[in-house]
């Protein structure tokens, strides 16, 4: 049938001659109309893949098909390359097409290729594979459910009971965080080290939930790829429910997508929502905050989840080490510096408002680093003067100071700089706080100055 109907439109055409000789316009007349209006899907997709593969508009004047008794204009010759391009067929100055047999024979074989059955699977997503994961993850999952999960694995929408936070609280406000890991994924992938990727996740969520006063109660993770593993998918659940559980957080709920073409071979995006309560009047916000209040730094385990792109870029391209290598000057791997687990402060906080002590505004130092986030929860007529020495760095974060070559204000907005939690409080509390935190995780790192900025003031080396 295609051979027929491309008989009729190369009859319009002619004898071709070279396909490099010069182009020629020719408006297909309503004598072919009917071979046409049935030829014009296999048309279109043909000059599509040439738009697509070449994005070269020379050869082609047009991507009009024949409809409702249109004209469609084109070059034939530059249709003769679009075809012969698909088959990679070389065809240089001594070699020619001749007549409709050979563009006639091409359609047929372009045609017999495009009629092709292909799966969901062909196409590069295996259902199966997820399934497989979920299955194998069942049991991690369950096990973080408390009484109040209503839901089973596997339903359309995670259901959790407030009953009893509707019987305990006067005004129950719900407060969500979303939040990734980002490039950090690329670094678990390529030291094969998905242990504590998962942690990652539910902290950086969990944590942000948590600086408001509120207690994180459910988790959501989001896992894709352009082709998904299993055994990776299983791993970074695992990862994710093993601190689900720890923390008294319920992982209610996850979803799997493997898009081929959107992401690059091996690279996996991970996405965690969590969802807490708070009683309304007990919101923490930084409106108390007071001049000559104090700033109490909790350490971090490392960059966390932010910075990676930078650092990346500076380890594996500007200084060409490998994953496995020492950090230079340091008898830690390169790994382990980059993988330091992002730490649960969520936990931490809940123990220090059960205690009493009155926390005025609580950072969480993510992106855009003591900069960027301690001036979030403070009013806006303050700012905090931070004294950079007043917590010695680790390793990574010394690394990265002495190898980079930016301003301290810069890498201060990118990464924690070692210090992952900032707690204000009356310098009346330091003591009791310090106490329960432990002289070894935390610092006074600054105090809050009016001054009508709204900003962090670095001093110090």
């Amino acid at each position: 049938m295609y051979i027929e109907m491309m008989s009729n439109v190369v009859s319009i055409f002619g004898e071709f001659q070279n396909p490099n000789a010069k182009e020629h316009e020719k408006i297909i007349n309503a004598e072919v109309k009917e071979s046409l209006e049935h030829f014009s899907d296999l048309m279109e997709n043909l000059i599509h893949e040439y738009y697509r593969s070449k994005n070269n508009q020379r050869h082609i004047r047009s991507r009009k098909v024949i409809t409702e008794g249109m004209v469609l204009h084109m070059s034939y010759v530059g249709l003769i390359e679009v075809m012969f391009e698909e088959y990679e067929i070389n065809f240089g100055a001594t070699k020619y097409i001749k007549g409709k047999r050979g563009l006639a024979k091409l359609v047929k074989r372009k045609a017999s290729k495009m009629r092709k059955k292909i799966t969901y699977k062909d196409a590069g997503v295996d259902i199966k594979k997820a399934d497989e994961a979920i299955e194998m993850s069942k049991k991690d999952i369950s096990s973080t459910f408390s009484k109040n999960v209503l839901s089973s694995i596997g339903g359309f929408g995670s259901m959790f009971s407030l009953k009893e936070f509707f019987d305990e609280f006067k005004d129950p406000v719900l407060v969500q965080s979303i939040d990734g890991v980002g490039t950090k994924m690329s670094v678990a992938v390529a030291a094969n080290n998905f242990k504590y990727i998962g942690h990652d996740l539910v902290n950086a969520c969990c944590n942000d939930v948590a600086a408001t006063g509120a207690i994180p109660l459910t988790f959501l993770d989001y896992v894709a790829g352009s082709s998904l593993d299993k055994n990776i998918i299983t791993k970074v659940i695992k990862s994710v429910a093993h601190e689900c559980k720890e923390h008294g957080v319920s992982l209610v709920g996850g979803e799997t997508a493997e898009m081929p073409g959107t992401y690059r071979v091996k690279e996996y995006d991970l996405v965690g929502v969590a969802t807490g309560v708070i009683e309304r009047d007990n919101i923490i916000d930084g409106s108390t905050i007071n001049e000559s209040d104090i700033a109490i730094g909790v350490f971090s385990n490392g960059l966390h989840t932010n910075g990676y792109s930078l650092a990346r870029k500076l380890i594996f391209e500007s200084l060409d080490l490998a994953i496995s290598d020492l950090l230079p000057g340091y008898d830690i791997s390169i790994a382990d510096s980059l993988l330091a687990p992002h730490t649960n402060y969520s936990s931490l906080i809940k123990k220090i408002l059960n205690t009493g002590i009155a926390i005025k505004s609580i950072s969480h130092i993510t992106g855009g680093g003591l900069l960027d986030n301690v001036p979030r929860v403070i009013p806006k007529d303050f700012s905090l003067s931070v004294n950079t020495n007043s917590w010695k760095k680790i390793p990574i974060f010394d690394f990265l100071q002495k190898n980079l070559d930016i301003e301290k204000k810069d890498i201060y907005q990118t990464f924690n700089m070692g210090i992952g939690l900032v707690l204000i409080i009356d310098k009346n509390q330091k003591e009791s706080l310090v106490s329960l935190i432990g002289e070894n995780n935390c610092s006074e790192i600054g105090i809050i100055i009016k001054d009508g900025q709204n900003s962090v003031h670095l001093n110090g080396k």
